[in-house]
């Protein structure tokens, strides 16, 4: 009598989600390192086009849009994409729940949900004659500012362009 056999039994099973198991645990952690990098390059090129906006609100008007209570990116709205439509929506930070300090200002440093920093600052001895643009970064290699250097930018006018220097690269220390 022949033994027709089909199908696979219990063991072969067991040995076949084990081996995916471990291949997946190989490969989950790399992907996620995958993830910020592009979540990085998406922050970049928001900046990047928030920058090429206000540069062409400026010339323009002859001057940097002006916020009041706020040093959040989103708050420039009606200037960038209402008004003079340099954007077509003003861009987020891509991890929507992203948090950090912007300035010594905790009333309108604080930025919460996803918003991306900016600030007017003093160049060549000029109030409001250039701005800082800042997010979060979350892999190293996009860096260009310490969280210390980021913290003690104020709204004062106090900082002039031209004396601050971006760190080539920012080192994890424990």
């Amino acid at each position: 009598m022949k033994n027709l056999r089909k199908g696979f039994t219990l063991v072969e099973m067991l040995i076949v989600v084990v081996i995916i198991g471990i291949l997946a645990a190989a490969i989950l952690p790399r992907l996620q390192g995958v993830q910020a990098a592009a979540r990085d390059t998406a922050r970049e090129t928001a900046l990047r086009d928030v920058a090429m906006a206000l540069e062409m609100y400026a010339g323009a008007t002859g001057k940097y849009p002006e916020l009041t209570g706020s040093l959040k990116v989103a708050d420039l709205k009606e200037a960038l994409v209402t008004e003079r439509e340099y954007l077509k929506e003003m861009p987020l930070d891509p991890k929507k729940n992203s948090t950090f300090q912007f300035t010594t200002d905790n009333t309108k440093g604080n930025l919460t949900e996803g918003n991306l920093g900016y600030l007017l600052i003093k160049k060549n001895g000029q109030n409001k004659q250039a701005f800082v643009l800042a997010s979060v970064a979350e892999t190293y290699d996009k860096a260009n500012a310490t969280d210390s250097m980021v913290k003690s930018l104020t709204a004062d006018d106090a900082h002039d362009f031209n004396k601050i220097k971006p760190c080539k690269t920012v080192k994890k220390t424990s």
